[in-house]
Protein backbone atom coordinates (compact mmCIF):
# COMPACT_ATOMS: atom_id res chain seq x y z
CA UNK A 1 0.00 0.00 0.00
CA UNK A 2 2.91 2.73 1.14
CA UNK A 3 4.66 1.41 -2.13
CA UNK A 4 1.82 2.51 -4.56
CA UNK A 5 1.20 6.05 -2.95
CA UNK A 6 5.15 6.34 -2.91
CA UNK A 7 4.87 5.61 -6.62
CA UNK A 8 2.12 8.23 -7.35
CA UNK A 9 3.68 10.43 -5.26
CA UNK A 10 6.90 10.19 -7.69
CA UNK A 11 4.74 10.65 -10.88
CA UNK A 12 2.85 13.54 -9.66
CA UNK A 13 6.00 15.73 -8.36
CA UNK A 14 7.48 14.42 -12.56
CA UNK A 15 4.58 15.99 -14.04
CA UNK A 16 4.34 19.08 -11.88
CA UNK A 17 8.14 19.53 -12.19
CA UNK A 18 8.24 19.43 -16.07
CA UNK A 19 5.49 20.94 -16.68
CA UNK A 20 6.63 24.36 -14.88
CA UNK A 21 9.81 23.65 -16.67
CA UNK A 22 8.17 23.79 -19.69
CA UNK A 23 5.81 26.45 -19.56
CA UNK A 24 8.96 28.83 -18.33
CA UNK A 25 10.27 27.45 -21.52
CA UNK A 26 7.21 28.78 -23.60
CA UNK A 27 7.25 31.78 -21.77
CA UNK A 28 10.74 32.89 -22.33
CA UNK A 29 10.96 31.67 -25.93
CA UNK A 30 7.86 33.80 -26.83
CA UNK A 31 9.67 37.08 -25.39
CA UNK A 32 12.80 36.12 -27.26
CA UNK A 33 11.20 35.63 -30.92
CA UNK A 34 8.20 37.26 -30.42
CA UNK A 35 7.09 39.80 -33.42
CA UNK A 36 6.44 43.56 -31.98
CA UNK A 37 4.37 44.07 -34.91
CA UNK A 38 1.12 44.22 -32.50
CA UNK A 39 2.86 46.96 -29.99
CA UNK A 40 4.02 48.79 -33.18
CA UNK A 41 0.35 48.76 -34.24
CA UNK A 42 -0.78 50.01 -30.64
CA UNK A 43 1.41 52.51 -30.71
CA UNK A 44 0.88 53.88 -34.32
CA UNK A 45 -2.98 53.59 -33.64
CA UNK A 46 -4.46 57.20 -32.51
CA UNK A 47 -6.19 55.91 -29.54
CA UNK A 48 -9.86 56.71 -29.71
CA UNK A 49 -10.67 53.20 -30.69
CA UNK A 50 -8.90 50.47 -27.80
CA UNK A 51 -11.76 47.62 -28.45
CA UNK A 52 -9.15 46.23 -31.37
CA UNK A 53 -6.46 46.36 -29.02
CA UNK A 54 -8.39 42.87 -27.39
CA UNK A 55 -6.36 40.64 -30.18
CA UNK A 56 -3.02 42.19 -29.73
CA UNK A 57 -0.20 40.07 -28.82
CA UNK A 58 1.54 41.89 -26.10
CA UNK A 59 3.23 39.56 -24.07
CA UNK A 60 6.94 41.02 -24.60
CA UNK A 61 5.70 44.04 -24.06
CA UNK A 62 6.89 45.05 -19.78
CA UNK A 63 5.29 48.63 -19.55
CA UNK A 64 2.94 50.93 -21.82
CA UNK A 65 2.64 54.30 -20.57
CA UNK A 66 1.11 57.77 -22.01
CA UNK A 67 3.54 60.84 -21.20
CA UNK A 68 2.16 64.31 -20.68
CA UNK A 69 2.01 65.49 -24.14
CA UNK A 70 0.04 62.74 -25.00
CA UNK A 71 2.48 60.43 -27.12
CA UNK A 72 2.66 56.50 -25.90
CA UNK A 73 6.46 54.89 -24.83
CA UNK A 74 6.27 50.92 -24.93
CA UNK A 75 9.27 49.12 -23.05
CA UNK A 76 10.15 45.43 -24.07
CA UNK A 77 11.46 42.70 -22.09
CA UNK A 78 15.07 41.88 -22.86
CA UNK A 79 15.04 39.44 -25.71
CA UNK A 80 19.08 38.84 -25.02
CA UNK A 81 18.59 38.36 -21.03
CA UNK A 82 15.86 35.85 -22.16
CA UNK A 83 17.98 34.14 -24.57
CA UNK A 84 20.90 33.82 -22.05
CA UNK A 85 18.16 32.30 -19.50
CA UNK A 86 16.91 29.73 -21.87
CA UNK A 87 20.47 28.78 -22.36
CA UNK A 88 20.71 28.29 -18.79
CA UNK A 89 17.76 26.36 -18.37
CA UNK A 90 18.67 24.11 -21.19
CA UNK A 91 22.03 23.60 -19.80
CA UNK A 92 20.86 22.93 -16.23
CA UNK A 93 18.50 20.24 -17.39
CA UNK A 94 20.57 18.32 -19.29
CA UNK A 95 23.29 18.43 -16.12
CA UNK A 96 20.47 17.50 -13.91
CA UNK A 97 18.08 15.38 -15.69
CA UNK A 98 18.42 12.79 -12.68
CA UNK A 99 18.29 15.51 -9.93
CA UNK A 100 14.13 15.53 -9.99
CA UNK A 101 14.28 11.84 -9.81
CA UNK A 102 16.57 11.81 -6.77
CA UNK A 103 14.56 14.38 -4.80
CA UNK A 104 11.37 12.02 -5.57
CA UNK A 105 12.94 8.79 -4.35
CA UNK A 106 14.19 11.04 -1.22
CA UNK A 107 10.79 11.73 -0.22
CA UNK A 108 9.78 8.29 -0.74
CA UNK A 109 12.33 7.33 1.60
CA UNK A 110 11.39 10.38 3.98
CA UNK A 111 7.25 8.49 3.67
CA UNK A 112 8.43 5.41 4.63
CA UNK A 113 10.18 7.03 7.64
CA UNK A 114 13.60 5.74 6.24
CA UNK A 115 17.11 8.39 5.84
CA UNK A 116 17.17 8.28 2.17
CA UNK A 117 21.32 9.36 2.74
Amino acid sequence: MAKKNIRKTIERMEKENTVCDNEVRAGLRRIAFASSADAVRLLLSDGTDMQDTDGLDLFNVSEIKRTKGGAIEIKFFDRIKALEKLGELTASTSADSAMPFYRALEKGAEALGGDAR
